[in-house]
């Protein structure tokens, strides 16, 4: 099943979700025609597409006749058939459902708004000044102040809100929202940096590879990294931004690990995938620092070492 991209190129791989590149092998499902990497196809033990009879993990006694073109043509193959009887229009409500039970709204509508006019207006009457003292008292009063003009302090009601109160606390300082986001952020700056000092040791791997052949240390390393990755989302779109260049970056050393296992002619020269790598290793080290994660952590990313 494994043949040069062709048609295939462009579209995306259902294991990986990366695009198929020219020039990389393919491995296309007999049932559902769908283009897979080869190293996906091998790793996920068959097809990926849902419902593919030929999916990893379909027993033996699955279907196993071709699907029609695409995933798209099984999906409708295997829809039912007809709709009930009912489907073009909703049975009829039942009489009198549209009436409403209960209390009139309106009138207790209009008895709050009435209630509502004369406590404004009984309020409005008790603070009218009768003189400038008793005026300053009120206005004081309403202020939140502890102490009123015009009057003798010890005489001020004891029952007095104070100003913050009275006024609404318009000044709280951070909020409890402003602390969980700046602790999220630091708690995935800090999960980055782990996940950079794993990477560096699957660089290290992979370079003893190229002398050694063996690929598998540097192949798991890889894999446990990008999984990390997968899993982790940012705080912000700064954060998530920088997290999925990573991402790309690990993706494509992985697939460079592989076909330079596969075929020794390339075990000791830089892949496509090695230079796609490192411009993505770049890229999330310029982000690392402008999403201010480098000032969280106090860390330096190299793209040379990871």
């Amino acid at each position: 099943m494994n043949a040069t991209t062709g048609s295939a190129v462009g579209a995306s791989c259902p294991y990986c979700h990366f695009p198929i590149k020219p020039g990389v092998e393919v491995t296309t499902c007999d049932a559902c025609h769908a283009a897979h990497h080869v190293e996906c196809w091998t790793e996920n033990g068959g097809c990926a597409v849902t419902g593919c009879p030929q999916q990893a993990g379909v027993t033996a006694d699955a279907p196993t006749q071709p699907l029609p073109q695409g995933a798209a043509a099984y999906a409708a193959a295997a829809a039912p058939t007809g709709a009930p009887a009912w489907a073009s229009a909703p049975p009829p409500a039942p009489a009198g459902a549209g009436r409403r039970n209960g209390p009139h709204w309106g009138v207790i509508v209009a008895l709050v708004a009435l209630v509502l006019v004369l406590a404004v207006a009984a309020g409005y009457f008790a603070l009218a000044p009768g003189d400038d003292d008793s005026g300053k008292q009120a206005s004081a009063t309403v202020a939140g102040t502890t102490s009123t003009a015009g009057s003798d302090p010890s005489t001020a009601p004891s029952s007095s809100p104070s100003g913050d109160a009275a006024a609404g606390t318009t000044d709280t300082g951070p909020t409890a929202t402003d602390d969980s986001r700046a602790a999220e952020k630091q708690r995935v700056a800090d999960e980055l940096v782990e996940i950079m000092a794993d990477s560096a040791e699957g660089r290290s791997a992979n370079i003893r590879a190229g002398r050694t052949g063996n690929f598998g240390p540097a192949l798991t390393k890889r894999t446990a990294v990008l999984r990390r990755l997968q899993g982790l989302h940012g705080a912000d779109a700064a954060q998530e931004s920088a997290i999925r260049t990573f991402e790309y970056a690990i993706s494509e050393s992985r697939k460079s690990v592989i076909r330079r296992r596969d075929d020794p002619s390339v075990r000791t020269v830089r892949t496509s995938n090695d230079e796609h790598a490192t411009e993505n290793k770049q890229l999330f080290c310029q982000k690392w620092k402008s999403s201010g994660m480098a000032d969280l952590t106090g860390a330096a990313c190299n793209p040379d070492a990871i």
